[in-house]
């Protein structure tokens, strides 16, 4: 293969003269408009403290699935948040929330199906007091003073 040689046809663009000064080291210091505002804080999208004491009272620190007598550890949404909370006013309600160990916990999360079956899930759309779930006091609805009523057969 032969090898030719390349000719410009235009000549090169002479480099600008403006002075070249170095960026700073970090690009968040490159801005001082936001520097002394404090950082917003997460927004809390759980229970309330008094809601958190009602459910350690209803489940008297035991998981609350059935036939466990774990500790409970986790508390569980029977409607899922969703990312970013919910809006929905009774998402960290004591009808809505559930007291769970964290193998119960994990098997609510990885059994979908089966947890909708139990009410230990609920649609988006359902309300959680007017649905019953499987607790190891039988199958009851969740009433948001802490207490449950046995739902009829």
């Amino acid at each position: 293969m032969k090898k030719t040689e390349l000719k410009r046809l235009t000549p090169l663009a002479s480099t600008s003269q403006l002075r070249r000064t170095a960026l700073p080291a970090s690009p968040a210091s490159r801005s001082t408009k936001h520097a002394n505002m404090p950082k917003p804080r997460p927004r809390n999208t759980g229970p309330l403290a008094a809601v958190l004491r009602i459910l350690a009272a209803r489940s008297e620190g035991l998981c609350e699935f059935w036939q466990c007598l774990e500790d409970a550890a986790h508390t569980h949404h029977r409607r899922p948040r969703r990312m970013g909370g919910s809006s929905v006013s009774d998402t960290n309600q004591p009808s809505n929330l559930l007291r769970l160990c964290p193998d119960h916990h994990e098997w609510v999360e990885s059994q979908r199906a089966k947890a909708l079956e139990l009410g230990l899930l609920l649609h988006a759309g359902a309300v959680p007091a007017e649905v019953p779930v499987l607790t190891r006091h039988g199958e009851v609805f969740l009433i948001d003073d802490g207490t449950y009523v046995e739902a009829p057969r």
